[in-house]
């Protein structure tokens, strides 16, 4: 167990010091407010433990709203379709196509089109759970040039109340992004928050996120958010 929190440890300060090292001087910053909402179709499940059923493969209809501080802004607004298909309790793959407009200046949007494949590998170790998803995502853009760029997100997850019926995790993530078409990697996200489940099918993420540069002159975003996750079976 000592060596998993020094694994967790190395996880969660690493990436703060590769970001420090890297990262150029910043050309702007804003507070944002995030939420994004998953809605779950599932339409292929099979029995587990008991009763319990497992979804296998299931409709995913994906919705995104971004708000900026810096003149009340709407930053960005996604909406998307996919799947997400379980191989078994390690590895789950989810294509999906998300389209994306981003208020980038004052009365200008900017529109993609993003064509993503997800594979999530994911292990427990007694009540410590750890995810890593590996997003490989072409975005289609318009009056700009296109690319492809690989994110590799890290997620730990641990309880708070392990002990209670009513169970909250809090969860460290990071997640560096590469970009093929310049080669080079250009953004950190680092975050941490809370997940818990509103009702039976209804769960929630509460959380602080930072994204800045490595080698890229992008701006940094500091932001709040809140994810909610609701299966419709």
């Amino acid at each position: 167990m000592d060596l998993l929190r020094f694994f967790i440890l190395l996880l969660l300060v690493s990436p703060a010091l590769v970001a420090s090292g890297f990262s150029q001087t910043p050309v702007d910053s804003d507070f944002q407010f995030w939420n994004d909402n998953t809605f779950v179709v599932p339409l292929i499940s099979s029995p587990a433990d008991g009763n319990k059923k497992t979804d296998k493969f299931s409709l995913l209809i994906l919705q995104t709203n971004r708000v900026g501080t810096n003149g009340l802004h709407a930053a960005d607004e996604r909406l998307g379709l996919g799947f997400d298909l379980f191989v078994n309790k390690h590895l789950s793959i989810s294509p999906t196509y998300v389209f994306r407009a981003a208020h980038a200046l004052p009365r200008h949007w900017q529109y993609e089109h993003r064509l993503r494949l997800d594979a999530t590998l994911s292990k427990d170790w007694a009540s410590v759970g750890v995810k890593n998803r590996n997003r490989v995502e072409r975005l289609i853009r318009n009056s700009r040039s296109d690319l492809t760029r690989y994110r590799n997100r890290t997620t730990v997850r641990f309880p708070l109340n392990p002990e209670s019926k009513h169970r909250v995790d809090a969860f460290g993530m990071v997640e560096p992004n590469y970009e093929f078409t310049r080669g080079i990697w250009t953004v950190l996200d680092i975050g941490g928050g809370i997940t818990t489940k509103l009702a039976a099918k209804l769960s929630t993420d509460i959380y602080f996120i930072h994204r800045g540069p490595v080698k890229d002159r992008v701006p940094h975003i500091n932001a709040f958010g809140f994810n909610l996750k609701l299966s419709l079976d």
